[in-house]
């Protein structure tokens, strides 16, 4: 099955070994169920330097935030 992910998720060799170093799972909670689209390749958009594999919520989630970590520590903290 690890095989056919690139041809099904549209992933290249490199976003395969790291989605594969992250165990087949989002980096942020740690899900294998990613949706009827598959994994989402993460990138930062200022740099395009990928950082990680996500599902789509948590990608959405992080990018509804504008990738701002001060947002993101103002959420938890909310939260929290």
């Amino acid at each position: 099955m690890a095989h056919r992910r690139p041809e099904k998720y549209g992933l290249s060799r490199d976003e395969l070994s790291l989605l594969l170093e992250q165990n087949a799972v989002c980096a942020i909670c740690q899900t294998d169920n990613w949706g009827r689209k598959g994994p989402v390749v993460d990138h930062d958009h200022a740099t395009g330097k990928v950082r990680g594999i996500l599902c789509v919520n948590c990608n959405v989630g992080i990018g509804n935030l504008g990738d701002d970590p001060a947002r993101l520590r103002a959420a938890l903290a909310y939260l929290g």
